[in-house]
């Protein structure tokens, strides 16, 4: 009788545990992995600039809808819009773009 008590409660402990086992060894496996690599460091590039080869001026307010900038955020607005993106999503995108280019589409 108590065998049978025990190998209920083992199996239970088991049924419990092995899923978390499961997804928790990769898990810190990859940690591990990826916290011990010497070849990985994280930089900022300071060196990098952007111009702008467009014709007429590319400078312009993000707000005022008659820049280029103007009108290149209103344009990455409606087409995400349509997409069906929500405002939070294309506000990032338009964050990521800002920060890589300043929304200049012939930045390299």
């Amino acid at each position: 009788m108590k065998n049978k008590v025990k190998q209920a409660v083992v199996m239970k402990i088991a049924l419990y545990c092995a899923p978390l086992f499961v997804i928790l060894i990769p898990v810190l496996l990859i940690i591990a992995l990826t916290m011990n690599n010497p070849s990985v460091v994280c930089q900022t590039d300071t060196t990098t600039t952007t111009t702008s080869s467009d014709s007429g001026s590319s400078n312009g307010s993000l707000t005022d809808k008659n820049s280029d900038i103007g009108k290149r955020v209103s344009y990455i607005i409606d087409r995400f819009k349509k997409a069906g993106y929500s405002g939070d999503n294309i506000s990032a995108i338009i964050a990521i773009g800002w920060r890589e280019s300043n929304l200049n589409p012939k930045a390299t």
